[in-house]
């Protein structure tokens, strides 16, 4: 939910201010999660970004032209309503084409999970207009490296001494 979602749901009294606490703290712990699985999964660049304003939009950095947005739900199933899903695309997207990315990664993290079991939250990848694939976590680092991203370190980063 962005800044302006949590500002019009907080003044029409549908989020108390611990409510929206508790949900920038699932997502920041969710973020955690993804960025640990997604090192030791075929992208050991990844970090999480520095806090700023678009936290909710850019979450991780270390994966050049993918942008990753990380959302939780409350619901317990991990299962968001549809039209939330496509209200955090539509926002994932515009910022996307605004930073001149080409990948947008929405994931949909689930309250109190662990590590273990994040390759069983749920996935939008979107490359361009209309091609977007709902899939698991668990499918994104692979589809991402058949698409020619991770794994290899940029061609601008010096040499590790040995």
């Amino acid at each position: 939910m962005s800044r302006r979602e949590f500002a019009a749901a907080r003044s029409a009294g549908l989020l108390v201010r611990n409510e929206v606490r508790l949900v920038r703290a699932l997502e920041t712990s969710a973020v955690t999660l993804l960025v640990r699985y997604l090192q030791a999964h075929g992208f050991p660049y990844v970090e999480r970004q520095p806090s700023s304003s678009n936290r909710a939009l850019d979450a991780i950095a270390g994966t050049p032209g993918v942008v990753w947005s990380v959302r939780s739900t409350r619901d317990p199933s991990g299962v968001p309503d549809v039209r939330q899903v496509d209200g955090w695309l539509v926002a994932l997207e515009a910022y996307v084409r605004r930073v001149g990315a080409d990948v947008a990664v929405l994931v949909v993290a689930v309250p109190g999970a662990q590590l273990s079991e994040v390759a069983g939250w749920r996935a939008v990848v979107s490359h361009g207009p209309g091609r977007r694939w709902r899939l698991l976590v668990g499918a994104v680092p692979p589809l991402l490296a058949a698409m020619g991203y991770g794994g290899a370190p940029c061609p601008d980063d010096p040499p590790e001494a040995a």
